[in-house]
């Protein structure tokens, strides 16, 4: 069985370090175009040589965030698990991003239960 796992959270969250502690190699998507491009080509080559677990760390605020994943796994005949990581660090204004950001970032955020 092949897996596709999509972390995501908001900024300060600590995504890439839970990412790297359950999986061997973690995808990291930026957050311009260029970067997301770039990191579909990197998971695509991933999935085509068949890896049984292949991982992605990124904001991923909505269900079109993710989409050209979910495509791509289906694709390649992976199923599809997310995982949201919380920000439990305190950190209010992470990474350099502005408290408006991080508010449209929150009130954007979906999850499906």
């Amino acid at each position: 069985m092949k897996e596709l796992i999509l972390f995501r959270g908001m900024p300060g969250s600590d995504l890439i370090p839970t990412a790297s502690l359950l999986c061997e190699q973690v995808h990291i998507v930026g957050d311009d175009i260029e970067s997301r491009e770039h990191d579909l080509e990197k998971v695509n080559f991933a999935m085509s040589l068949g890896r049984r677990v292949v991982s992605v760390a990124g904001s991923f605020v909505d269900q079109s965030d993710m989409q050209d994943y979910f495509d791509l796994a289906a694709f390649h005949g992976y199923t599809v698990h997310t995982v949201v990581v919380e920000n439990r660090s305190g950190v209010e204004t992470p990474h350099g991003k502005t408290q408006g950001f991080m508010q449209w970032l929150l009130d954007a955020f979906e999850v499906i239960l």
